[in-house]
């Protein structure tokens, strides 16, 4: 589960300032405010770590042809403001899944900077890996000629290494050298492979639902494939289902109706070939209809019930406006779903409600999601220190971020002015202008 964040230079972002991550965290704001960059970040380093490209440091744009996220362009493109002198500066905390007693790296720090002309693509000016403790585990720092210096927390591990090679560069933006690697003491060379290692694990259990999911098909084609994912739209959900055991279509089935959604989704082949129907049965009704033809909400929701549940056991699922095509009665039950997917397993449930300890990051502009949000917090169906909401907005000076926590009775610590308080404003524009007709009604009887 990733702890922490900080950005620098990247973005909107001058600093965002040491933000922290819950089991379920909640990204709200103005549109434009700098929502979508924390998951934008997360998802540039994902298609880094998946792309076999190992010369480039950063992968930030992707052809259309290619696997990939998102597309942040070149390096002005998504430097602060465009400067292009400006050192941009990542640094990522998580709790490993697992207990591993081997790895002691918790945080990742990176900086990067502008390509020479010589070379179009970032180069790692330090990059670092921290214990738990803040301390610096491995430190590898970049001169000016393009030469690199590593310092171990305990140099007495460290032989004599040519500490003026080139050959130190690292492979992306994260993993050592082999050339380094090689200089090293063997009992040294698996702790720095093993930090990399801990990083890929966790960015690879990284997955990404985008705001407009696909389009329901009337015709489904399975290519027999295990994809890891749905895909940025979930434009998967084929293989996926098709693939998949009978427990997960329980699982879906059982969110479906506890979301009011519908009764249950099931797979119609239409031949002995690999070609099927997506149908679902609405609540009540006792036939099943293809999706095409259900409410495109539907349609909408069904991705993230099935990459939530699909994805394994301490997976971060990144989702944008998950309220989407919903109406308000399904908007407010929709936090029951994440808020069960957070919690510590339950294994006399697990088999119908999911994998639990699993971590959302949603991106959300609905005030039904945040009301219920508070209600399940003070119903101790989620516990306030597993819920975070930052609040992200933009001025003259850049985005920033500010964190809102809760209490035990799910009362939120502050809340931004003028954010979500269209219903109210509404309601009192229409209360004068009820009062304001009453009073002239009132004059002309009394005239």
């Amino acid at each position: 589960m990733w702890t922490e964040f900080r950005l620098k230079n990247f973005k909107g972002y001058q600093d965002t300032g040491l933000q922290i991550l819950r089991p379920l965290t909640i990204l709200i704001g103005p549109n434009g405010g700098g929502k979508s960059t924390l998951l934008k970040f997360l998802m540039m380093l994902k298609q880094t770590v998946e792309n076999s490209d190992a010369v480039s440091t950063l992968i930030t744009s992707v052809k259309d042809d290619k696997e990939g996220y998102v597309d942040l362009g070149y390096y002005k493109d998504y430097v602060f403001r465009g400067d292009t002198k400006s050192i941009i500066s990542m640094q990522l905390s998580w709790q490993p899944t697992e207990d591993k007693a081997a790895s002691e790296a918790r945080t990742i720090f990176v900086e990067v900077e502008q390509p020479t002309r010589a070379k179009l693509q970032v180069a790692v000016k330090r990059l670092c890996y921290q214990g738990k403790d803040g301390k610096n585990l491995v430190s590898l720092t970049r001169f000016a000629k393009g030469t690199y210096k590593l310092d171990l927390h305990d140099n007495r591990e460290m032989p004599k290494l040519k500490e003026k090679s080139r050959e130190y560069e690292p492979e992306k933006f994260y993993r050592f050298s082999p050339a380094l690697l090689a200089d090293l003491h063997f009992e040294v060379e698996a702790r720095l492979r093993q930090f990399s290692q801990d990083f890929e694990v966790q960015i690879r259990n990284t997955y990404y639902l985008g705001p407009l999911r696909d389009h329901p098909r009337r015709y489904y084609e399975a290519a027999g494939e295990r994809p890891a994912d749905l895909g940025i739209r979930g434009q998967k959900i084929d293989s996926v289902l098709y693939g998949a055991d009978r427990l997960l279509m329980v699982r879906a089935d059982f969110w479906l109706r506890r979301l009011g959604i519908a009764q249950s989704v099931s797979l119609s082949r239409i031949s002995r070939g690999n070609i099927f129907n997506l149908l679902i049965r609405g609540l009540g009704q006792k036939s099943a209809v293809n999706l095409a033809d259900y409410g495109f909400g539907a349609s909408q929701i069904l991705p993230i019930i099935v990459e939530s549940l699909y994805s394994p056991p301490g997976s971060t699922i990144l989702i944008e406006q998950p309220e989407i095509h919903l109406n308000a009665r399904h908007q407010l039950k929709l936090p029951d779903f994440f808020a069960e997917l957070v919690r510590s397993s339950q294994p006399d449930l697990a088999d119908i409600l999911g994998d639990h300890n699993k971590q959302f990051i949603i991106e959300t502009h609905s005030e039904y999601f945040l009301k219920r949000l508070s209600t399940l917090v003070a119903k101790q169906t989620v516990k306030p220190d597993e819920v975070i909401v930052l609040y992200c907005s933009a001025d003259e000076n850049g985005s920033h971020i500010q964190p809102i926590t809760l209490d035990r009775l799910g009362q939120y610590s502050w809340w931004p002015p003028e954010f979500l308080t269209e219903g109210y404003e509404g309601a009192a524009e229409h209360l004068e202008e009820m009062e304001r007709i009453a009073d002239q009604e009132s004059g002309e009887g009394v005239a």
